[in-house]
């Protein structure tokens, strides 16, 4: 599975826009076989926000280790700071172009990086 960074920030979104009341939000896989695929994809991307500290709740795997159920609970501190930093479509679009100029490889902490950086500049508060 490539790393989608357009759905790793749809479900960011998506998790923030939960109201808190809402509780726990569980995602399993459609029993359509037209749309399993999909729901392996996003749950795989919940999977690893949960795995690197953005999003806060579990995931449990079939013998395939596919994540089946993904439990949300809602965005950890370091989720909201990167939302923060990429919500902006324009930030996105271009940090998305740096991200295709520089080969499609980047970490969560350069992306960050990078976003905070683009914002910056949008601001006129970039000092380079």
């Amino acid at each position: 599975m490539k790393l989608d960074l357009d759905l790793v920030r749809n479900a960011l979104v998506f998790v923030e826009d939960r109201p808190a009341s809402a509780g726990m939000c569980s995602l399993g896989i459609n029993p359509d076989p037209a749309k399993a695929e999909a729901s392996f994809t996003q749950n795989a991307h919940f999977a690893l926000l949960i795995d690197h500290g953005l999003v806060a709740g579990n995931h449990h795997e079939d013998e395939l280790m596919r994540p089946v159920v993904v439990n949300i609970h809602g965005l950890t501190m370091q989720g909201h700071e990167f939302l923060s930093q990429v919500r902006s479509s324009t930030v996105w679009e271009k940090l998305k172009a740096k991200t295709a100029e520089a080969g499609g490889a980047m970490t969560l902490a350069i992306l960050q990086s990078l976003g905070e950086r683009i914002t910056a500049r949008m601001l006129g508060l970039d000092t380079e």
